[in-house]
């Protein structure tokens, strides 16, 4: 059940981030990009999860649970988008959101129609899930880069939702750190397999630098602070 335990994490990040935005009244500090990719990381992640069973947990609570935790945590972001852009737009800080992430899209599309496990047994399906996997290995770096680029603090609600964005990744990393061996092609090379090793560390590398600052903030009982990025 840790899988399941990942896409319930991430959809506890994304309440913590919906509560914020309206008892703050304000979009400050949020990705609208990060948001956007998230939309289509759970639109592509549940035509698959929704339809075929090759990447979801053998236990009950891949019957609905999981899929049930993605679905909530999809109608969140468009909650969190709506408060971005319309209701609480004048405070979306969007000179900050500017890291080009959208010139990734179409590569990683390329790389999951070629690159991919069999485990759905379906050319479409199996290439529908590995894009969602290679967009989610993607998909906080807008926030990263924005959270960066202002510098300074990070107000604690925001904090704690990429920190659980992270502790879902642990999870799932450590689902596929014993599972991907069941995407080894008979007498084949695994690559698949090894390359959605390569993207769920690639996660927590990339996260690395902020949870440092994270867990130093909660140690010392202080207000995150991050370096101001040189431009």
């Amino acid at each position: 059940a840790v899988l399941t335990i990942s896409a319930a994490v991430q959809c506890l990040g994304f309440l913590i981030l919906l509560l914020k935005v309206r008892m703050q009244k304000t979009a400050a500090g949020i990705s609208s990009r990060t948001l956007e990719m998230f939309c289509v990381v759970f639109v592509f992640r549940l035509s698959s999860t929704l339809v075929k069973n090759g990447y979801i947990p053998v236990d009950r609570s891949g019957d609905w649970a999981y899929q049930a935790c993605d679905i909530t945590s999809l109608l969140l972001v468009f909650q969190a988008l709506f408060y971005v852009h319309k209701r609480y737009k004048d405070t979306y800080q969007d000179k900050h959101d500017s890291m080009p992430i959208w010139n990734a899209v179409l590569p990683l599309l390329l790389l999951a129609s070629v690159l991919h496990g069999n485990l759905n047994h379906s050319w479409y399906f199996d290439t529908v899930w590995t894009f969602s996997m290679y967009l989610d290995t993607i998909a906080m770096l807008p926030q990263y880069w924005m959270l960066v680029k202002k510098g300074g603090e990070v107000e604690a609600l925001t904090s704690h939702f990429v920190a659980l964005q992270v502790l879902s990744r642990c999870c799932s990393f450590a689902f596929w750190f014993y599972g991907y061996v069941e995407i080894t092609p008979e007498h084949q090379f695994n690559a698949a397999g090894y390359m959605i090793i390569v993207a769920h560390l690639a996660q927590l590398l990339l996260s690395a630098d902020f949870m440092y600052y994270y867990v130093k903030s909660v140690v010392k009982r202080s207000k995150m602070t991050l370096p101001v990025m040189e431009v």
